[in-house]
């Protein structure tokens, strides 16, 4: 019975042990079970074994569940430590991809510096090739240069005659500008000359025409004496109101009225020495006349002045001398003295005016009004009346001693 109880007390512990199935109260009851059971057990000291046996049972099932706790916390810590691993594994996975990854860059890059490598030795070969065909080039250079020196101090030789040359082709070219100015200008001249020639040459055909017109007239009213016509006025028939150039060139007909133009008196008046005849006739029909014996004018250049008359004779009266002092410029409308060419209607040897004209407007009722244009006078025959316009003047002139 004792060896029974302590059996099943040991088994009773190892329950609780293990298993945790017992409690206090069944453990009592198996300690009375016992006691029951076996009347020579020392109950007391058992009781007593019970109670510390009971103490540290529940002691240790304290420390049990301390322990349990313990176990659960480890085991939460382990399962965190164990997620916490996967995720490091995972992470070491990944680092283990990337480095195999970057292994896989630096072994391309390995092979990529290994081609730059071969490239490098292979441009190198190049390049020391491409020295020594520099170092050939150059020394062709050096000699290309030396040549270039040769013929750059060839063409500065060349180029100081070349220059020496162009300075004389430059005076040579001067100078044949100059002769082909100086031939243009000849041609031009020689133009002008000829144009002026044949002008002329028209002018004296005219004239010849002229002068033989009023030669035949004069010798059909001239038996033995030749006079030349040179003004004609006697029925208002032609303008004598003219400028300059038409009282230089003559104008008019020879056979009705005319004035045949200072061009030709001065070149026949300076030629030779000749007299000038005035016939003037007055409103009643007497004829007067005015002489004298050393008539010239000048050229144009003197404006053909009126330079010499010589002495006078005549019916008509000495009217030039009263205009004023030799010489006297011939004027007109457009040149020289032009307010006494305005207001005595014609060019005419003016001083302060004049005493006398020839060349002034033609009044056929003989007279004029006040303020009108002066008419053909001459002051000695009309007594200084400019109200008076004669009908009729004719100068003519003739070589002296005729």
């Amino acid at each position: 019975m004792k060896w029974t109880f302590i059996i099943f007390l040991s088994v009773l512990l190892f329950k609780l042990i293990l298993f945790g199935g017992a409690d206090a109260d069944e453990v009592t009851n198996l300690t009375e079970t016992g006691t029951e059971e076996d009347d020579s057990f020392d109950y007391e000291k058992f009781k007593q074994a019970s109670l510390i046996t009971t103490e540290a049972i529940h002691n240790l099932l304290s420390n049990i569940k301390v322990l349990e706790e313990l176990i659960r916390d480890r085991e939460n810590t382990i399962n965190i430590m164990s997620e916490q691993m996967k995720e490091k594994q995972e992470e070491l996975r990944i680092a283990q991809d990337q480095i195999e990854n970057k292994d896989a860059k630096i072994s391309d890059q390995n092979k990529q510096l290994n081609d730059q490598l071969m490239n490098i030795v292979n441009q190198k070969q190049i390049l020391e090739n491409t020295e020594v065909e520099v170092n050939k080039m150059n020394e062709t250079i050096q000699a290309l240069l030396n040549q270039i020196n040769d013929n750059n101090n060839f063409n500065n030789a060349r180029k100081k005659e070349i220059e020496s040359q162009n300075v004389l082709n430059q005076a040579q070219a001067k100078k044949i500008n100059t002769l082909t100015k100086n031939i243009q200008e000849l041609k031009d001249i020689i133009e002008i000359q000829n144009s002026e020639i044949n002008a002329k040459r028209k002018e004296i055909e005219s004239l010849k025409k002229r002068i033989s017109d009023l030669m035949e007239e004069n010798e059909a009213e001239n038996d033995e004496k030749t006079w030349i016509t040179i003004q004609k006025r006697f029925d208002g028939s032609e303008n004598f109101d003219r400028n300059w150039t038409d009282y230089k060139k003559g104008f008019g007909d020879a056979k009705g009225e005319f004035f045949i133009g200072l061009d030709i008196i001065h070149a026949m008046t300076h030629s030779r020495q000749h007299e000038l005849l005035i016939k003037l006739k007055t409103k009643n029909g007497t004829t007067y006349y005015a002489h004298y014996d050393n008539f010239q004018i000048g050229n144009e250049e003197q404006s053909y002045e009126l330079k010499s008359l010589g002495k006078y004779s005549g019916t008509a009266g000495d009217s030039f001398s009263l205009t004023g002092p030799l010489p006297l410029k011939f004027s007109t409308s457009d040149k020289n003295n032009k307010r006494c060419s305005k207001t005595h209607g014609g060019g005419w040897w003016y001083y302060k005016c004049s005493n006398n004209m020839l060349n002034g407007k033609f009044y056929k009722s003989g007279r004029r009004s006040l303020g009108e244009v002066y008419g053909i006078h001459w002051g000695t025959l009309q007594n200084h009346d400019w109200l008076i316009s004669l009908p009729f003047s004719e100068m003519m002139i003739r070589p002296k001693g005729a």
